[in-house]
């Protein structure tokens, strides 16, 4: 059989010519694929042209704007995702000593933000930062810091580097990476070769953004699920050390020291506190979509307030129970029965610390009242962008606005929640008028906003074509002043600081100082609660009190004979450099007619400065009698 050489030789050619175009195709694939892969930011790197000449001064920056970078996100994540933390606006109790902010190592060292709190005056309050807040915090940081870069332009000596007093800053955090791109006029000469470089692009190798998200991701669980509420609840239940809730067949009426009480409780939260981590099906685990190490702290030297009852001068005993006859009071002293029902009310912070190559903290403070985990007041949807339940909007609903005079208002922004997502609906068009397609979802709660008039609230269900009428009372700005009432005689604030927090109709709120002059009101009723403090280093004197209760004598005897109990209960021994001095917690309603007035005058009484923590407690019972404390004053209205 014979072969045709040129055959072959086509053959060969053939398969020469789709080796090259398959090894081309995956190689145009990689390079696709790595491009595609690649962000925006990335590919506007690349095109970036730098001279040799430049080249060197170019990655200078590039190093000194990172590092930068990373000095700010380090900051930034030991704040909980704050450059700043805002300023606590409610003076400080003693005896309840809570701030906005855990002081962890009580010296002012670090100071991390409670994500989670409630304020002096029992309002509860979430302080989560969004990614959009942390980068313009990061901006912030990099621009007032990024100065340290040009401090060293003697390394440069032949280089003449201008320009670079103006410039702007954008960040994007990712999981594992912070984008930085600095705009700016730089230009670098170089013998006689000149380039302008108007961006700087930084990638700075950091897990920020994971642990941010993971972070957001764990707050909502604890938070949402009461998880170290419930897990408080249990220790107090199962340590013999606490006395809680419990029917005792003893001729032996037990008493306990508070103090002792508190103590215990403490170092019970310190132990049990360390033990939480992420997992699932375990008593202390926390079930939670999170990659990163977490570890969760309590120290028995933080900030710390409880409540117990019923208590008879710091000494803890069982309820007496009823009986209605003599034969039924003898049957219970021979049967030995002892009730004990305690309440607690308990306020202490946890501090979460999620770990990789930075450490990010937040500060959660975990509130137990009257033996039961909080009721969360506050709620935020931390994940309502993209939304399933937003995306579904297939119910036709009309929306109506007006003001409380019946007129209608334009341009209204409505939004609706359900549970707790948030979905943006649109806003209203010149008359007053929106229909546009709602979520389905009963008992929804539609929210319209607009500047100058307080929120208005409506509970709809959007399972059916309905018509909603929203009035919105507008904000009505009156002249404010403060008096005080000083033994009966109204005057000036001096050298003292005021805060008046108030919470009326549909959440709104209003918080005024000493230095305000103007006060936003709408009709409906308020709770105000009020503080007057002045700048004052006393010391609280620590003491021992010896206190003693009555407690029936064991078995027959106890019909007849009581016998003492007696505990030693340390109290005191702190200092302060702010001290409360007065101050009114009270209701009052504010009318529509009322608002024509030109000027609002609130009176607040005032007390000689507390020396010892029972002046300090006799204090705020003062504070929280209201209406009823002599000499007290409602606000008063000038024309």
């Amino acid at each position: 059989m014979g072969f045709n050489l040129s055959e072959r030789k086509g053959q060969v050619t053939v398969y020469v010519i789709l080796g090259i175009v398959i090894v081309a195709a995956l190689i145009g694939t990689f390079v696709l694929r790595d491009y595609i892969l690649k962000s925006d930011f990335e590919r506007e790197a690349e095109k970036l042209g730098v001279n040799e000449e430049t080249k060197v001064v170019y990655e200078y920056f590039v190093d000194c704007i990172g590092k930068v970078t990373y000095d700010g996100l380090t900051v930034i994540a030991s704040q909980g995702g704050n450059l700043n933390i805002d300023n606590y606006k409610y003076p400080v109790n003693p005896l309840v000593p809570f701030t906005n902010r855990l002081d962890v190592f009580n010296n002012e060292g670090l100071e991390v933000p409670y994500w989670f709190y409630e304020t002096s005056n029992g309002i509860q309050e979430l302080s989560v930062p969004t990614i959009e807040n942390v980068q313009e915090d990061l901006n912030n940081y990099v621009k007032d810091n990024i100065n340290t870069c040009t401090n060293n332009f003697s390394l440069f000596e032949e280089y003449n580097i201008r320009g670079f007093d103006e410039f702007d800053v954008e960040t994007e955090i990712k999981d594992d990476k912070v984008y930085v791109k600095v705009d700016s006029d730089l230009t670098v000469n170089y013998k006689s070769v000149e380039q302008e470089i108007e961006n700087i692009y930084v990638i700075v190798d950091t897990d920020f953004g994971l642990l941010f998200n993971d972070a957001i991701r764990l707050f909502t669980t604890i938070y949402q699920q009461n998880f170290m509420e419930e897990k408080t609840i249990d220790m107090l239940v199962l340590y013999d050390e606490l006395p809680f809730s419990f029917t005792e067949f003893s001729c032996e009426r037990k008493v306990w020291s508070k103090q002792q009480v508190i103590e215990d409780l403490k170092k019970i939260l310190e132990l049990n506190t360390n033990k939480y981590f992420i997992g699932k099906n375990e008593y202390f685990s926390v079930d939670s979509d999170v990659n990163s190490d977490v570890y969760f702290s309590y120290t028995k030297d933080w900030p710390f307030y409880i409540d117990i009852g019923p208590d008879e001068d710091n000494i803890l005993k069982s309820n007496e129970l009823t009986f209605d006859s003599l034969g039924s009071s003898l049957l219970r002293n021979v049967l030995c029965i002892n009730d004990y029902k305690f309440i607690y009310n308990i306020k202490y912070p946890v501090l979460i610390k999620l770990s990789s190559d930075l450490d990010f903290l937040f500060a959660y403070q975990v509130i137990i009242k009257n033996n039961q985990a909080k009721i969360n007041q506050v709620e935020q949807s931390f994940n309502s962008e993209g939304s399933k339940l937003c995306l579904s909007k297939t119910m036709p609903t009309t929306i109506n606005t007006y003001d409380n005079n019946l007129a209608l208002i334009n341009d209204v922004h409505v939004e609706f929640k359900c549970f707790d997502t948030v979905c943006d609906i649109g806003s209203t068009d010149s008359n007053g008028y929106l229909k546009t397609e709602f979520p389905q979802c009963l008992n929804g709660l539609i929210i319209a906003s607009k500047e100058g008039y307080n929120d208005a609230r409506m509970l709809a269900s959007t399972n059916a074509e309905t018509q909603n009428s929203l009035i919105l009372d507008e904000i009505r700005n009156l002249d404010f002043e403060i008096k005080l009432i000083d033994n009966g005689v109204a005057r000036n604030v001096n050298d003292e600081s005021v805060q008046i927090s108030m919470e009326g109709p549909n959440n709104y709120q209003v918080s005024l100082d000493e230095t305000s002059d103007v006060i936003g009101l709408v009709p409906g009723n308020y709770i105000v609660s009020s503080f007057v403090t002045k700048e004052d280093k006393i010391k609280i004197e620590k003491q021992t009190l010896h206190e003693c209760t009555s407690v029936p004598r064991k078995g027959l005897l106890g019909l007849i004979f009581k016998e003492e109990k007696c505990v030693d209960i340390d109290v005191g021994g702190f200092d302060l450099d702010n001290v409360i001095i007065g101050g009114n917690n009270f209701e009052f309603n504010v009318d529509k007619e009322e608002l024509n007035s030109r000027k609002i005058i609130f009176y607040l009484n005032v007390y000689d400065t507390p020396e010892t923590q029972e002046e300090i407690s006799e204090l705020y019972e003062k504070i929280n009698a209201g209406g009823i404390v002599n000499n007290f004053r409602y606000p008063e209205y000038e024309n």
